[in-house]
């Protein structure tokens, strides 16, 4: 198993940073998926999968 590299992302308006894989993407909040919504991030397709990450308030 090959280590895990980090990526922090910060989001200093709402108070909190937080460590995801090096390699996702960062994505704007989906307020239509929750409007508490303040970050997104999702893994690039792998064979037409991804695995979305949200954070909300």
């Amino acid at each position: 198993m090959q280590p895990i590299e980090w990526q922090r992302v910060e989001k200093p308006d709402f108070g909190y940073a937080v460590r995801i894989p090096s390699g996702w993407e960062v994505r704007p909040p989906n307020l239509k998926d929750s409007p508490w919504e303040t970050r997104a991030s999702t893994t690039r397709p792998t064979a037409g999968t991804r695995r979305p990450c949200s954070a909300t308030r």
